[in-house]
């Protein structure tokens, strides 16, 4: 990012981030059911979709991670709702022609939104995303730098890439361009240790390492 090769991140705070605290790890990971049952909920689908369509006004390309089938459809569903705009979605099911149509449509800024759930998080090259909305846990700090990694692409229209977490990942993991990301210490096999230490920047309201000194 310093040397110009990726483009620079933020990541404002949510309102309606998802009370991670009583999920469980198994084999490094977050159990899938656990997961569904949290971010499936449909009050909550509401309020977050609700938050992610109001701070993306003016975000050409967004694309938006989730849990479980039913999950990204009820994420769908809401964000067309409520901005009458087609909102495309891709999972495991999807046939690949429809797949390869949709890809196609997002990367040429034809269609605005695009919901996934772990189909793109790597491999997909789509330089003109200028906002992420995170809709899902990980307690891998791998898998959340490659889906933070989907909006670094460098795009003649786009400064910056907005990054909307509700799932802790940065306060687990720390903001992806802080040097100690993802080196919190783990107790045993299934706890995190705590969180990242973190604090608001009071300028541009990002999240940042309570070392940083400048906006």
């Amino acid at each position: 990012i310093d040397e110009g090769f990726l483009c620079p991140i933020t990541s404002k705070p949510t309102r309606h981030e998802y009370d991670t605290s009583g999920l469980k790890v198994k084999r490094g990971e977050f159990i899938e059911r656990d997961l569904v049952s949290l971010f499936g909920d449909q009050s909550k689908v509401i309020a977050s979709t609700q938050e992610i369509v109001e701070k993306t006004a003016g975000r050409r390309s967004i694309l938006v991670f989730t849990t479980g089938v039913a999950h990204a459809e009820l994420v769908q569903q809401s964000i067309e709702e409520l901005t009458g705009e087609r909102v495309g979605i891709v999972t495991g099911d999807t046939m690949a022609l429809e797949r390869a149509t949709l890809l196609k449509q997002f990367a040429s800024q034809e269609l605005r939104w695009l919901v996934n759930i772990d189909v793109l998080t790597t491999g997909f090259d789509a330089p003109c995303i200028d906002a992420l909305a995170i809709l899902r846990a990980t307690a891998s700090p791998g898998l959340f730098a490659q889906i933070c990694g989907r909006g670094l692409r460098k795009h003649h229209a786009k400064s910056e890439c907005l990054i909307l977490d509700f799932g802790e990942n940065i306060k687990r993991h720390g903001p992806l361009d802080d040097l100690n990301f993802g080196k919190q210490k783990k107790r045993g096999l299934s706890e995190f240790e705590g969180e990242t230490p973190m604090k608001e920047c009071p300028n541009c309201k990002s999240a940042v390492p309570v070392s940083r000194k400048e906006c």
